[in-house]
């Protein structure tokens, strides 16, 4: 399923979501979700991000989102923290913007600081990376 997903997803995202939520839920089907949100974020971000927004509340969208949003950070951290935020599972949320933080600190401290002040993250993770900010 994954090499059908992921080639489909490279040509027309938007028929590979179609093809893939007509399966029952599963780790392929997480992972199927997750690689067509990397794929569609590097073709039509916008047209990613509307279909993340309508996908139920389940694993599946959470992977898809932290798939979407390590593949925009690149060109929009910004949006990619906010994906990171809309996670579901609260433990897999603070992985993930612990996660992207620690990417953002690395590539530009000072728009970084800001938001990890605002973050969702615990006082000791917010402190770790806000010292991080200082090494670089």
């Amino acid at each position: 399923m994954q090499s059908v997903t992921n080639s489909w997803a490279n040509n027309d995202p938007a028929a590979a979501a179609q093809w893939v939520a007509s399966f029952a839920a599963g780790a392929s089907t997480t992972n199927a979700y997750a690689t067509i949100a990397r794929n569609w974020a590097n073709s039509d971000a916008t047209a990613a991000s509307a279909w993340l927004v309508q996908l139920p509340a389940n694993s599946s969208k959470d992977a898809a989102i932290v798939s979407f949003s390590n593949q925009v950070f690149q060109d929009d951290p910004q949006a990619a923290y906010k994906w990171a935020e809309s996670v579901g599972d609260p433990n897999q949320r603070q992985q993930e913007v612990y996660s992207l933080l620690n990417r953002w600190v690395r590539t530009d401290p000072t728009g970084a600081t800001a938001i990890i002040q605002q973050s969702s993250l615990s006082d000791d993770q917010k402190a770790q990376l806000l010292q991080r900010t200082n090494q670089n």
